[in-house]
């Protein structure tokens, strides 16, 4: 399943997006940590952190105050180390109708792989969507 077509389209509006683990080439930067440092002009960040360490991606996008879409597992709303990041944070959801097929490396080798074995949202931050929870 592609992403919701809301990031393709936000994407080509705007001057720089920061998207791990590199910034879009173009935007002239290249091998920037995005949990240590940051592009000089970007507008928004887009990304599916690594399952082990997204709350650092979280925490770090809440740091720098800008708009954020995460592709993330749904079960990583829930903990305490969630709650306490998201608690006081306006969010929104975009829930896809159908699990997301990540590309993976026994994909990329020609194997024949499942679907996705957990559902995805995202999770964003500044986009201004029409709803809290919004379904895909």
């Amino acid at each position: 399943m592609k992403a919701p077509s809301f990031s393709n389209c936000l994407i080509c509006r705007l001057t720089a997006c920061f998207v791990h683990p590199k910034v879009v080439p173009k935007a002239g930067y290249e091998n920037l940590d995005c949990l240590v440092e940051q592009p000089k002009k970007w507008d928004f960040w887009i990304t599916n952190p690594p399952f082990n360490g997204n709350k650092k991606f979280i925490k770090r996008a809440i740091e720098l105050g800008k708009p954020f879409a995460f592709l993330i597992r749904l079960e990583h709303l829930g903990g305490v180390e969630a709650m306490r990041l998201l608690k006081d944070l306006d969010f929104q959801l975009i829930i896809p109708e159908k699990r997301v097929n990540y590309i993976t490396p026994k994909m990329l080798a020609g194997e024949k792989v499942g679907g996705s074995l957990f559902h995805s949202i995202w999770l964003t931050h500044g986009l201004k969507l029409p709803k809290q929870i919004n379904y895909k």
